[in-house]
Formats: C-alpha cells, structure tokens, sequence
C-alpha cells in the first residue's frame, strides 16, 4: 500500500490570503483550503524531506465554485530543477490525479498564472528512495553532529540551503532573508542601503560543503560568500564579482561548515 508521503510534511506558498496557508493543503481535511494573495504567477510547493519515488498525484480544488484548470503540476529534485510536470485541463472536476510512473523527487509544486491559487488537499502516493540526513534542533550550536550529505545518503549533491533558517542586516520593503533559499527564482531577498550589509544562512547540522550557487537578483560586486564554523568563525570565504545576475558557481572542496554567509561593505 503505498503512502501519501505529502502529509503534513512543510509547505509554502507565493503569498497567504488570510488564514489560507500552506499546510492546508497538506492537513488530510477537505473542509480547508489553501488561497494565495497575487494573482501574477501563484505558486505551492511541497518539501517531502526525502528522495521519493513518485507513482501518482492527486490534487484537490478548494471551495466548490473554483477551478484549478490551467494549473501545473511539477515534481522537482533536491537541486530543485524540474524533472516531470503535468497540466490540469479539467474545468469543473472536483479533483485531478496524474501517474508519474516512479519519478523520483523531493519537492512537488503547483503554479498558476492569472488567478488565485486555491488548493483543497495534495496527495501525493509513492515510497522514500533516500532518506535526507537527520538532526536534532534540540542539540546546541557546539554540538552539531557532523554529516557529510553527499554521503550519507546519496553519490548526488543535495542543495542544504533551502527552506534552512535565515537573517539579513536590515530588510527592505517585504524582500525578506527567507526569499534567497526558498526554490523560487523570482522572489529574493534585499537589504536597506547600509555601511555593512550582511544575510545568514543556519545549515543546522555540520555540512561537507562541494559547491555553493548564488544567483544575484542584480550586479553583486564587492562581496564575498563565506562558510562559517560552529562559532561563526570563517574557515572558507570567495569574492563575489558579478556583473549581471547570471548565476555564480563556487566550489569549496567539502569545506566543513555550519552557516554561510554573503557580506557587502
């Protein structure tokens, strides 16, 4: 019997319309939904925690009166590129499944443009193919256990960054910390225009790191991405010179580290 490998497990969503978050759709409960707030290119994503093998979706629409027609359907890996994607054509079905025949993931996301992005319940059937390394958020910050992720679960790389804790020197406007690790390309973070600008990633666990990719929402020049240990000190740092927002590859050679951090005077 195969399990539904989405419930409650974490979900987000491009922007909350009132108290129709995320999880709703994850909550195993047909009476609640999820509602977006933009209209432009509405987005839910799913983090399965895990390397799944996908055999089928089943999606919901929210109240009675909508439709998901025209919604897409994506299953991603955990360097969060596409790897299969349906499109939902019915206008009135009360629900949508598709088969993806095994397709292995670890994120599922649901985009719409135009509309709200109303969702009532996302299942999603299958069975974990990996496990992503564990930890304990109880354990303090000196005594992370140490983790090589491209070992202990897999030969391919997983991108630790996303979804992880974040803080930023200052925040401008709602370009909060969180947007630069969230999977999703057009939001992104922004601080105020300070003597000393700063933005934190938590890893929460000691991580082997190979390759860091920084994508800059504009010119980036001056800066330097650093790997910090458990005490915050700088064990690994590269200048960042970016004269366009193309994305930037830095390979750090499995440099042990528990935060990363991207400095600009």
């Amino acid at each position: 019997l195969l399990e539904n490998l989405a419930l409650n497990k974490p979900a987000q969503q491009s922007s909350d319309a009132l108290h129709y978050t995320a999880e709703k759709a994850v909550d195993d409960d047909l009476s609640t939904y999820t509602t977006t707030g933009q209209l432009e290119w509405s987005w839910w994503r799913v983090d399965l925690l895990a390397v799944a093998s996908i055999s089928f979706i089943k999606i919901y629409k929210g109240p009675e009166w909508d439709t998901l027609e025209n919604a897409v359907i994506s299953v991603s890996d955990y360097n969060m590129d596409v790897v299969a994607t349906r499109v939902i054509t019915e206008v009135n079905a009360d629900f949508a499944e598709f088969s993806f025949d095994e397709t292995k993931g670890s994120s599922v996301g649901v985009y719409l443009d135009g509309r709200q992005l109303r969702i009532g319940e996302v299942e999603i059937y299958g069975f974990i193919a990996n496990e992503f390394p564990s930890y304990s958020p109880s354990i303090g910050p000196t005594e992370y256990p140490s983790i090589s992720p491209s070992l202990s679960f897999s030969p391919t790389m997983h991108n630790l960054a996303l979804n992880k804790e974040t803080e930023q020197s200052t925040t401008m406007h709602a370009h909060f910390s969180g947007n630069a690790n969230d999977g999703d390309l057009n939001s992104m973070s922004f601080t105020e225009h300070t003597g000393h600008n700063w933005w934190l990633l938590n890893l929460e666990f000691i991580s082997s790191i190979d390759l860091i990719r920084v994508h800059p929402a504009l010119e980036m020049q001056d800066a330097f991405l650093s790997v910090l240990n458990q005490a915050k000190d700088v064990v690994a740092s590269k200048e960042i010179k970016a004269h366009d927002v193309e994305a930037k590859e830095f390979t750090f050679d499995g440099v042990e580290g528990a935060y990363v951090e991207i400095t600009r005077n």
